[in-house]
């Protein structure tokens, strides 16, 4: 419970943050975080699928994890339910099936909150809109799957390679 108030918290603040950053700095600051993203999961340790002892309490990981990914969640957003299991199976000692299943509470939680401020703002277009929620959908149900039945042997080469692509693209056509 406490990981979620203080990842609701943060997305509220990072998206009351981009709101009021201008889109030319978007363009240029997006492909940089895609690929120190993509640097991270290329020299982050492997996640075991296995549970281990945890580091930090819950209330510990809320504060430094949860707060600050909530706001990465509201400014930014991509690549949440890829750092958040790895942060849940080195910090909290969660198994990746467990680390996978309280992912999706807290990237439900971060986008919902982000959501709603971008509705009460008037920032949202509808159908857009509606086929990212589409895509998301069918994005999360493939990766948990994946996660599930492959393991992180095979999901982490294919997070940086798409990471990687993503910025590309933004580098090469913003």
């Amino acid at each position: 419970m406490p990981s979620i108030v203080f990842a609701l918290l943060g997305s509220a603040v990072g998206t009351i943050t981009v709101q009021h950053v201008g889109n030319d700095v978007l363009i240029r600051l997006i492909p940089i975080m895609l690929i120190a993203m993509a640097l991270y999961f290329i020299f982050s340790p492997r996640m075991a699928d296995h549970a281990s002892t945890a580091r930090i309490s819950h209330l510990r990981f809320a504060m430094i994890v949860a707060l600050p990914m909530g706001f990465y969640g509201g400014f930014f957003g991509p690549g949440m339910g890829s750092i958040f299991p790895f942060l849940f199976v080195w910090l909290c000692g969660y198994s990746l099936p467990s680390a996978t299943a309280q992912t999706k509470v807290m990237v439900l939680t971060i986008n919902a909150t982000s959501a709603v401020l971008f509705i009460v703002a008037g920032h949202v277009l509808w159908d857009l809109a509606a086929l990212m929620s589409v895509a998301q959908v069918i994005g999360a149900r493939l990766g948990s799957n994946a996660v599930m039945s492959r393991g992180t042997r095979f999901v982490q080469p294919v997070i940086i390679v798409v990471t990687l692509a993503m910025a590309i693209k933004l580098l090469v056509w913003p």
